[in-house]
């Protein structure tokens, strides 16, 4: 995983300082431990996009793909897509020191799994969160 292909600079040079204060630098937060930021580089969102949309046809005719959740009918799990080894290295590098910093009375710094997915919403898709 080469963090400049995937990341905006500011949240790579936030992780790589590591410490509240350059996480914060980069958050906001709209409700008491809900925070926002910027973190892939719009490239790679496309990319994933473009697999998801791509394979997806392919792998319905030869493989089950998982449904995300129970809300949602039109999403894909992106282990399901061979990316489980690139989302344990995203948790372990970039989320976990996150965590670590604003969520550590729920073990933040312990994180070990993930649940990485896509829901395409539209008119004949998933139209809310909810399914």
């Amino acid at each position: 995983m080469h963090a400049d292909n995937f990341f905006v600079p500011s949240f790579r040079e936030a992780v790589r300082e590591n410490t509240e204060e350059s996480f914060r630098s980069i958050m906001t937060e709209p409700s008491p431990g809900v925070f926002a930021f910027e973190m892939l580089q719009p490239h790679f969102c496309g990319l994933l996009l473009s697999e998801k949309i791509l394979k997806s046809g392919f792998m319905k005719q030869k493989f089950r793909i998982m449904r995300p959740n129970t809300m949602n009918k039109h999403g894909a799990v992106l282990d399901d897509f061979g990316l489980e080894t690139m989302l344990d290295k995203l948790m372990e590098d970039f989320v976990r020191p996150l965590s670590k910093a604003f969520f550590p009375e729920v073990g933040g710094s312990t994180l070990d799994t993930h649940h990485g997915f896509v829901v395409e919403y539209g008119m004949d898709r998933d139209v809310d969160l909810g399914g």
